[in-house]
């Protein structure tokens, strides 16, 4: 059995707040095998998708208590434990959207890439030698 690279999970959350209104919306969390600190949100918008970059370790420490800085932040929803937030500031101008998503759909999606690459063996799974080829003006990452 091969091992799987990406995971890609669409999940249906509400919008809570952003400049368009609210309401109900698919998205879609992407984890690589290849990028093990990073989760990919897209988010579709008017026909394109928008994609942010996630750190894993930010979107678990968001489950349970107030987790990030600056343009993303994610938070559980105190009143009923059931949901978690993940606010999204746009670096570029005025403008932020708040993605309410179920709880239970985040760590089932969490779980499944930590069978994918445990927390705490991320560092194993980067060419570390591509990565300083491409920094030093080589190869793309």
């Amino acid at each position: 059995m091969t091992a799987r690279a990406v995971l890609k999970r669409p999940m249906d959350i509400r919008l809570t707040h952003c400049p368009g209104g609210g309401g109900r919306t698919q998205v879609t969390l992407v984890y690589r095998v290849s990028d093990p600190y990073a989760v990919q949100l897209d988010i579709p918008d008017h026909g394109v998708v928008v994609s942010w970059l996630l750190s894993r370790d930010l979107l678990a420490d968001g489950l349970d208590g107030g987790a990030g800085l600056g343009d993303v932040r994610v938070s559980p929803v105190l009143f009923d434990g059931a949901g978690v937030l993940v606010e999204l500031v746009n670096p570029d101008g005025p403008g932020s959207v708040v993605l309410r998503f179920a709880r239970a759909d985040l760590e089932r999606f969490l779980d499944d890439t930590d069978a994918m690459v445990p927390v705490g063996t991320e560092a194993s799974r980067i060419d570390w030698e591509r990565e300083l080829r491409a920094l030093a003006g080589g190869e793309a990452a």
